[in-house]
């Protein structure tokens, strides 16, 4: 952890967040907060706001990401890599206003996230899906513009795939499923480097859901979970919110059980959230309903 060992502290702090040992990724990252370089610190702030994310400290962590955004800003010369970590940090901002409702905050966050990084595929496909939710229309067709200038420029592969995500997101919104279905179909024939394969499995899930095929969606979701899609970055908003509706993918194919288990993984997680998650209370409401049963480890834990 000493200066200088910033790609180690890298490597030990992905391990940890896949393995959801959150309490040990926090006491990592507060120690490489003192022992790194500018560029070593903010990466250790984005691990420290990676544990507060994902056990509830949500106002910690949004904190924690605006002073890891801060920290490489100040850093002099800084570098396309460096422009790409502080508008993915803000992004993560956004989601988390996203999910506590706070439509406004999420758009303004994205906003920004575009400005720091005008070439960052994701930033602009969440900007266009949150101004289409708010009903922005115009708002929504220029950033789905942005996406698709990168998508024809040919130089970011990737963008092909935010540009296939954000319609299949917004044709679901819109409850038009065999359109969402063919954008992932498209997605499918893509080569698997420039896929975002936690997105995928989690959008695929939600369409499946929505079709009526609660099997598919379970086995969908519980890929998402697997390790090997979840590296490099563990999201754990993303991870933690996708328990609710397998929770509810699981009632609806017939386990009980595996949705009492994944409800109590969430309440575990964000039971004592500091910011409002409809998904919480919606939790403990089916809980109730559902009763005491059997729980066993969770989809979503290090140890499904």
């Amino acid at each position: 952890l000493a200066q200088g060992q910033t790609q180690v502290l890298e490597r030990l702090a992905q391990a940890l967040g896949i393995a959801g040992r959150w309490d040990r990724l926090l006491e990592i990252a507060d120690r490489s907060v003192e022992a790194q370089g500018d560029l070593g610190q903010s990466y250790a702030l984005g691990y420290r706001a990676q544990a507060s994310l994902a056990t509830g400290k949500l106002k910690e962590g949004i904190a924690t990401l605006r002073e890891a955004v801060r920290t490489m800003d100040a850093i002099p010369g800084g570098s396309v890599w460096s422009s790409r970590l502080m508008s993915y940090y803000t992004l993560v901002e956004a989601q988390v206003h996203e999910a506590s409702g706070d439509a406004k905050g999420a758009i303004e966050r994205a906003e920004e996230s575009v400005a720091i990084d005008p070439l960052y595929p994701a930033a602009w496909g969440r900007l266009a899906r949150l101004e289409t939710a708010a009903g922005n229309a115009e708002r929504a067709a220029s950033a789905f513009a942005s996406l698709q200038t990168l998508a024809d420029a040919g130089l970011s592969p990737p963008a092909r795939f935010s540009l296939h995500l954000a319609r299949a997101e917004t044709f679901l919104a819109a409850g038009d499923t065999s359109k969402a279905a063919a954008e992932m179909d498209a997605i499918g024939k893509m080569a698997p480097e420039h896929r975002d394969h936690e997105s995928e499995w989690n959008t695929r899930a939600r369409i499946r859901f929505a079709t009526g095929d609660a099997a598919g969606a379970v086995a969908a979701w519980k890929e998402m979970y697997k390790p090997v899609n979840r590296f490099p970055w563990t999201r754990p908003v993303t991870e933690n919110l996708a328990l609710y509706d397998l929770a509810r993918a699981e009632e609806a194919a017939g386990d009980a059980d595996a949705a009492r288990r994944d409800l109590h993984e969430l309440l575990r997680r964000w039971g004592a959230a500091d910011l409002p998650i409809a998904s919480v209370a919606e939790a403990r409401t089916m809980l109730a309903r559902l009763g005491e049963g059997p729980v066993r480890t969770s989809a979503g834990s290090a140890n499904p």
